[in-house]
């Protein structure tokens, strides 16, 4: 039996990742000092490599030309076991990071909505997810993967078990209304399961502009959700907001405006220098809206404290060397 330690066709185990449909998941390096890591599986069974090789097999789980979506890169048989490389391992998923609570409100709007923008490259190619589930979003370094395309229909492939093992790893979580087997995966189902992912990453308290894009997403009739993928993304986008990133820890006091009677002649500005202060820049707090606005700083002119005050001027004026004396005229001739 493979275990942590053991080698598999040129990659050495290093650990165990979890227990899917297909078999066990263990991250991998290639040789003893290899500096990339993989996701590897070692299957139940060895009929499983052999269909996925198949025609079948490489059409319903590889995507052709989206990077945004992991199939997998080669399935072989080595003694009496099968093994599938997945690809390159990502050490974060959606999953992981709700696992710790909710996410902030423009964060979960950012995933999702890079989730929905594969997802509708994805249908527009004439496939569908069928199962879809915080853990299938991948967190790269370039943006959000959406992994286990077609595993669905390996799973109805390979016979009921499978299939029965398969629906129940996925629960009803994020099944549609319309589907409540789970055995008529459809394109208005993937779009559902996004919704309800939003949903949970959010939790209890999501923000007013969010609201009505979950309950549309994730409506109980078909009809009533949005038409497509692409759809739902395009709302995600309209619905950007800047969150308020600080907030004091004590209520600020000011004081009432005095009537315009009231109001006095503005005191002489210092003859010292101001001091600098340091403009409050949202986007910055907020790491998950750095990517809204990248724009070049604006030119910022020198402060001229002689342009500014006319006093220091005069002063200038008197300190500075006289002129020369001014050439005498010569004598008229009489």
């Amino acid at each position: 039996m493979v275990e942590v330690g053991g080698r598999v066709g040129g990659y050495t185990l290093e650990a165990e990742l979890g227990r899917g449909v297909l078999g066990r998941s263990f991250k991998a390096r290639r040789g003893s000092k290899g500096k990339k890591r993989y996701v590897l599986k070692v299957l139940d069974r060895s009929d499983y490599a052999y269909l996925l090789n198949t025609r079948y097999g490489q059409s319903r789980v590889n995507v052709d030309d989206l990077p945004s979506v992991r199939g997998f890169k080669k399935a072989w048989i080595e003694g009496d076991s099968g093994y599938v490389l997945v690809g390159k391992h990502y050490e974060r998923t959606l999953a992981d990071l709700i696992g710790n609570g909710p996410l902030r409100a423009g964060q979960a709007r950012r995933l999702i909505l890079e989730a929905a923008q594969v997802l509708s490259q994805v249908h527009a190619a004439g496939r569908h997810h069928g199962g879809l589930a915080p853990g299938n979003l991948l967190l790269g370094p370039k943006g959000v993967l959406l992994s286990d395309f077609g595993l669905w229909l390996m799973a109805r492939r390979l016979g009921p078990e499978t299939l029965d093992a398969y629906q129940e790893s996925r629960g009803t979580t994020y099944r549609p209304p319309e589907d409540p087997t789970g055995t008529s995966p459809s394109k208005a189902g993937d779009v559902y399961a996004l919704g309800a992912i939003l949903r949970e990453a959010l939790g209890s308290s999501p923000p007013a502009v969010l609201e009505p894009v979950v309950a549309k997403a994730t409506a109980v009739d078909v009809k009533d959700r949005y038409a497509s993928a692409k759809e739902f993304a395009l709302a995600l986008e309209g619905a950007a907001f800047v969150e308020p990133s600080l907030e004091p820890s004590e209520p600020v006091e000011t004081a009432a405006s005095p009537p315009p009677s009231a109001v006095s002649a503005p005191e002489p500005v210092p003859e010292s220098a101001p001091a600098v202060v340091e403009e409050f820049d949202p986007l910055a707090s907020d790491p998950s809206l750095a990517a809204v606005a990248d724009a070049a700083p604006a030119a910022v002119e020198e402060f001229d404290p002689l342009a500014s005050d006319p006093d220091l001027a005069v002063a200038d004026a008197a300190s500075a060397p006289p002129p020369p004396p001014a050439a005498e005229a010569p004598p008229v001739a009489e």
